[in-house]
């Protein structure tokens, strides 16, 4: 998992819209060498994450990273900047143990899966940032 990648990218990212519960549901993403990616959270039945690279006026194309049996650092890069918009810290987690200690610290965790692909990776969160 690329965390250092998605900690320096969560900097610059900016919400573009909300959902009915007013949290982030559509985020901008910097990438590499100038990219943009538009990164979808879902909330239904658990929680997704779908990344497209934006081509300007040209719409967008799947995100390889995404796509291909893993969750890209730009969809864990707008996870990060939604728990800090909510003011909560977060701990992105490879496996589903690493997540399920941090429960017993009074973290609250979830599983995280690619909309476009197998990709499975958790997250946990509790209040304070």
């Amino acid at each position: 998992m690329n965390t250092q990648s998605a900690r320096k990218a969560s900097e610059f990212c900016r919400v573009m819209s909300f959902d009915k519960h007013n949290k982030p549901h559509v985020i901008i993403v910097p990438g590499h060498d100038g990219a943009q990616y538009r990164v979808i959270i879902r909330r239904e039945k658990g929680l997704t994450v779908e990344c497209h690279k934006v081509l300007g006026n040209l719409g967008f194309e799947a995100c390889p990273g995404n796509s291909n049996g893993h969750i890209c650092y730009h969809a864990m890069a707008a996870l990060l900047y939604a728990a800090e918009l909510a003011e909560q810290q977060v701990a992105l987690c490879e496996k589903s143990a690493s997540a399920m200690r941090l429960t017993n610290l009074g973290w609250k965790a979830w599983p995280v899966k690619s909309f476009q692909g197998q990709g499975v990776m958790y997250l946990a969160v509790r209040k304070g940032g």
